[in-house]
């Protein structure tokens, strides 16, 4: 009998958010010869209850703050109790100390950066040059991070290859009855609905959003905008909602496990990010045909071209914004057009499948090297 490769996820958390989405993903869909180890640096995080695959076991290390000169033994001993072929860690923090960890065990590292939010100096691109010296291959979700990685963190070209994230773009393709959600909103069928999904975080620059928004609903007397995630931005926000008057048009629903049945219901999706990688909530508004206007920054471009897929804006630029709002909401055969190209994109090019398995060929091809 083949025994399976054992791999260890390396992440700070498991708590919400799109990399701790991917890890999830690729434990629950990898096939039978793969079991997982999920190594959560900081804490377990609530996205542990997502586990599906049996007998995958979840370590938390907790970090100490500052540099934690213990970690990477640690991480070390876990790879060797654990009876581990392959170390595959996730963003800067966790490839610094997964990556010398795998050098004190002598074990393959894979790494798959996700996406920064900082410049060619900060401690990330730092931490990721240190670490790519004890790194045997890495993943980029993004051809922006894939040009970074060589070019700033100076990986080889053949050592770097970009695998876009993947959903279950089934899911969000099908059938629902918007007027469900629309009710418990209490909004009108022809409500004119604007809406997003994710983190209530900075990058995510939501204060925009809402200055655009409110001047949107001058031309729109019944427009609603519904903002779905939670986050360290959603008590400045709430105030920034009633400092605009329009707290009873924008709607905060914090974490929701219905996700496709709001995206249908949705008018326009918007993603205003000043930074993204692969953008999970992106590729899930394309999957269930939403009409989409986001900011032209970092993986954004290559999930949507412009005038095909959606519509693309500079970011942080207001008056961009607010035109892009308007023209897919008063122009419905542009909206559809668009959704329709989107939807088949995601259906065709961003299936959970073909991530897991370009992912699986990588981990065979590393593991071979401890056998």
């Amino acid at each position: 009998m083949i025994q399976p490769i054992r791999i260890l996820q390396i992440v700070l958390s498991l708590e919400v958010g799109g990399l701790e989405k991917v890890v999830l993903d690729l434990v629950n869909h990898a096939t039978e010869g793969f079991e997982f180890v999920i190594c959560c640096l900081d804490t377990q995080g609530v996205l542990v209850s997502k586990i599906l695959r049996p007998n995958t076991k979840v370590v938390v290390l907790g970090r100490r703050s500052g540099l934690d000169f213990k970690l990477p033994f640690r991480i070390a001993s876990v790879a060797r109790q654990e009876s581990i072929q392959l170390i595959h860690t996730h963003n800067a923090a966790a490839h610094l100390y997964g990556s010398i960890g795998g050098k004190l065990s002598r074990l393959p590292v894979l790494h798959t950066e996700h996406g920064k939010q900082s410049d060619a100096t900060s401690r990330s691109y730092r931490a990721n040059r240190i670490a790519a010296r004890f790194t045997n291959f890495h993943v980029a979700v993004s051809e922006k991070i894939r040009h970074e990685t060589i070019s700033l963190e100076k990986v080889p070209e053949d050592e770097v290859r970009l695998i876009p994230n993947g959903i279950d773009s089934e899911r969000y393709n099908r059938s629902v009855d918007i007027n469900l959600f629309r009710k418990e909103l209490h909004l009108r069928p022809e409500s004119l609905v604007i809406g997003t999904i994710g983190r209530l975080a900075p990058v995510k620059n939501y204060p925009l959003l809402l200055r655009a928004f409110a001047r949107v609903t001058k031309n729109h007397s019944d427009a609603h905008l519904v903002l779905v995630g939670d986050g360290p931005e959603r008590v400045p926000l709430m105030a920034l909602a009633h400092t605009v008057g329009l707290s009873d048009r924008i709607h905060f629903l914090g974490f929701r496990n219905d996700i496709p049945d709001i995206l249908k219901a949705f008018n326009v999706f918007v993603l205003c990010s000043t930074s993204e990688g692969c953008s999970i909530a992106l590729q899930e508004a394309m999957a269930a045909g939403c009409p989409i206007v986001a900011t032209a920054v970092g993986g954004n471009s290559d999930l949507i071209q412009n005038g095909i897929h959606g519509l693309l804006v500079p970011s942080e630029n207001e008056e961009a914004l607010i035109a892009a709002l308007t023209q897919l909401s008063s122009d419905k055969n542009l909206a559809q057009a668009l959704a329709r190209n989107a939807s088949n994109k995601a259906g065709h090019e961003y299936g959970i499948g073909r991530m897991v398995q370009r992912y699986e060929e990588l981990w065979r091809q590393l593991a071979k090297t401890t056998l």
